[in-house]
C-alpha cells in the first residue's frame, strides 16, 4: 500500500526504538526556527508547496544507552499554509477540518537495513490510522541532530476523495513528504547517537 498525506505529515517526527521511555530518556530540543515538514502538490499545469507553519513534536533520547527511544508529531491543519488563502479554506473544507482537525504521527521503530535507516509507525487524520514506513537519515553534529526524510503518501489511503474541477483540472493524491527537524542533545546527556 502507498504511504501519504499532507501536511501532511506530516510525519513527522521520525525516531525511535523503543515505544515506552527508560528512566533516564529525555527530550530533546527542537529548533523549529530551523526545522521544517512540507508537501509537495502536483496538480494539472502547476505545482504547489503546502507547510506546516506550527506543530507540537517529541523526541526522547535515552542518554544511558545514547539511543532515540520514542518520538510523537501532531499538527493543526489549520496551520498548513500553500500562499494562497482561497486554496487553504478549500482545504480545509476538504478535509472535514471542523470534524477532523489535526494529524498525527506517532513513531514505533527505527531500524537499520543495510546503511538506511528505515522509519515506521503510525500515522492518523480524517479519523483513520494508516501503518506508514520511511526511509530516514540521522545526523549528528557535537550536541545537534538534524533528522531528515522524504517519502510518498497517497491521501486516498487516508479516504479522501480525489481533487477535481472543470473536468481537466487534477491534483494528483500522492503528495512527495519533506521533513527537516533540527534538534539538540541536554548538555548533561551528550553522547555519541546510536540507533538499535
Amino acid at each position: 500500500m502507498r504511504t501519504n498525506l499532507i501536511f501532511w505529515a506530516l510525519s513527522f517526527c521520525l525516531l525511535a526504538g523503543n515505544t515506552g521511555f527508560g528512566d533516564e530518556a529525555v527530550p530533546l530540543g527542537i529548533y523549529k526556527d530551523d526545522s521544517r515538514i512540507a508537501a509537495n502538490v502536483k496538480a494539472t499545469g502547476h505545482r504547489f508547496e503546502a507547510v506546516v507553519t506550527d506543530y507540537e513534536i517529541e523526541i526522547h533520547w535515552d542518554a544511558e544507552s545514547a539511543e532515540v527511544t520514542s518520538a510523537r508529531l501532531e499538527f493543526d491543519f489549520a496551520d498548513v499554509k500553500t500562499g494562497r488563502d482561497r486554496r487553504d479554506r478549500e482545504m480545509l473544507e476538504w478535509l472535514d477540518y471542523d470534524s477532523h482537525p489535526v494529524a498525527e504521527f506517532v513513531l514505533e521503530s527505527l531500524e537499520s537495513q543495510g546503511e538506511q535507516l528505515v522509519a515506521r509507525g503510525k500515522l492518523t487524520f480524517h479519523g483513520i490510522e494508516q501503518q506508514i514506513e520511511f526511509p530516514v537519515t540521522i545526523r549528528q553534529f557535537n550536541e545537534a541532530i538534524r533528522i531528515i526524510a522524504e517519502t510518498e503518501i497517497d491521501h486516498t489511503d487516508w479516504d479522501l476523495d480525489e481533487i477535481r474541477a472543470f473536468l481537466i483540472m487534477r491534483v494528483d493524491p500522492v503528495l512527495n513528504i519533506e521533513i527537516d527537524i533540527r534538534a539538540g542533545i541536554p548538555r548533561t546527556a551528550a553522547r555519541t547517537l546510536r540507533v538499535r
